[in-house]
């Protein structure tokens, strides 16, 4: 199978010196010590607070629990939108290095967290919908002169079992919209709500299918041999025979047709 695929379409972003390994930071630039510093003295005053208001209204135990309270919903923020309420004053995010996303428990060791600045740099939880890049697609013969052969095309398994020949330039997502008429929208099922309308467009090429998220709000990414990464949003990468693309909590091995 052979295929010959041009685009045209925007630039990779170019990293910003985040110094980060996910792709999904790409623009994101890492908050200033002060900045951080002050995120920080910001959560202990609020936490002081919190502490003070129960222990005037309860009594002593009142500020014990207070304290312990807020001990709680500072982390429990984090891992649920990277952004505390000294975080959200002071502009800041924080997400895990490795995926872009806020960190799990286990993920708020310093070497992995990245504390964004969103008013200097992007937001790495507000990625923009970018527009399908324009391509040129045309599918050949798979040797030449072999008119009378039909292409083989490769296809996605997805992990419900159902299987999705890529034979053109396809956009997917739970109701995937393309104006320009340039790929055909594929309805994928997703009972968790991870994917986005619009979140992805695939194009075959040989031996490989392109990728591209489109600025989902739960990502793309690319597992080969181990190895995951993160596509960031307007920008192709191939996944080979073999691969799994990832595309919010569901999964899709690119298999023979």
């Amino acid at each position: 199978m052979n295929a010959a695929v041009r685009t045209d379409g925007p630039d990779p972003a170019q990293d910003e010196g985040t110094g980060a390994t996910s792709l999904n930071l790409y623009g994101v630039r890492r908050a200033s010590a002060p900045r951080r510093a002050a995120a920080l003295l910001t959560d202990l005053a609020v936490l002081g607070a919190t502490a003070t208001a129960a222990g005037l209204a309860l009594g002593p135990l009142g500020a014990v629990v207070g304290a312990v309270a807020g001990a709680v919903a500072g982390p429990a923020a984090l891992t649920r939108t990277g952004s505390s309420v000294g975080h959200a004053l002071w502009g800041l995010r924080v997400v895990d290095e490795r995926t872009g996303l806020p960190p799990t428990l286990a993920a708020m060791t310093p070497s992995r967290l990245v504390v964004a600045d969103t008013r200097a740099g992007r937001d790495p939880l507000r990625l923009s919908p970018v527009a399908l890049p324009q391509i040129q697609w045309t599918p050949t013969a798979t040797a030449p002169g072999a008119t009378a052969a039909p292409a083989q095309w490769l296809k996605l398994l997805a992990d419900d079992g159902f299987t999705y020949v890529i034979d053109r330039p396809t956009i997917v997502g739970r109701r995937p919209v393309d104006e320009s008429g340039n790929y055909t929208p594929l309805v994928l099922s997703d009972v968790s709500r991870s994917l986005s309308r619009t979140h992805a467009a695939f194009v075959p090429g040989d031996g490989f299918i392109l990728v591209l998220d489109v600025g989902s709000g739960n990502g793309t990414s690319i597992e080969v041999g181990g190895e995951r990464v993160a596509l960031p949003a307007g920008q192709f990468a191939h996944a080979p025979l073999g691969a799994r693309v990832r595309m919010g909590s569901r999964h899709f091995d690119v298999v023979a047709a």
